[in-house]
């Protein structure tokens, strides 16, 4: 027996052995197959919150549109300003410009009239605007939505006489949408705040 089929008889096994290098092409189409083979099952598990956010994108949302109103809705005031409700619409997105804002729980927007009813000018501050709800929960102000959709200058002075229209957001769970829930006003002299029942 000759050396060289001895040595060719020797390595055929080891060659044999050796696992096939793979390719980049391979590589790319095993990358491609695994991913055909687990994109049914991502979407099945992403599916019903794509259809929730779509929901809530399109105005599909359950909690949507104006509120009543409590009865009889008086006049009330905050030293020399009148104020008086107008509306409470409940919504899951609010729009102002190119700002488009959703969100899974509930954006209440407050829409109310503001009177300065002395002879003098008078400051009205709505920063600290707040609603507040049974158990002593409270709820500031949506920042994002206010900039985007409500009043934006928050912080004003009034000339006598002077009457302008004010809408403010807050973002609340769905849940806190209910009886007890009330707009609270600060003082501009730092006195008893103004608490306006919504509900």
């Amino acid at each position: 027996m000759s050396a060289r089929p001895l040595l060719l008889s020797l390595a055929l096994p080891a060659l044999l052995s050796c696992p096939a290098r793979e390719s980049a092409e391979d590589r790319l189409f095993r990358k491609l197959e695994e991913a055909q083979r687990t994109a049914p099952e991502q979407g099945r598990a992403m599916a019903p919150q794509k259809e929730k956010l779509a929901q809530i994108a399109t105005g599909g949302g359950r909690r949507e549109g104006a509120l009543p109103l409590l009865g009889p809705n008086p006049t009330v005031h905050l030293g020399p300003l009148a104020f008086k409700l107008t509306e409470i619409e409940a919504s899951q997105s609010v729009s102002g410009g190119k700002v488009a804002l959703s969100t899974e729980d509930t954006f209440l927007r407050v829409r109310l009239l503001a009177q300065n009813v002395a002879e003098a000018p008078q400051t009205l501050d709505l920063t600290g605007a707040r609603l507040s709800g049974p158990g002593g929960r409270e709820f500031s102000l949506a920042r994002d939505a206010q900039r985007a959709a409500g009043t934006r200058e928050l912080r004003r002075s009034f000339p006598p006489g002077e009457r302008v229209e004010l809408a403010l957001y807050f973002e609340l769970p769905s849940g806190a949408v209910g009886a007890g829930l009330a707009l609270v006003l600060a003082a501009p002299d730092g006195g008893e705040p103004l608490r306006l029942p919504l509900q």
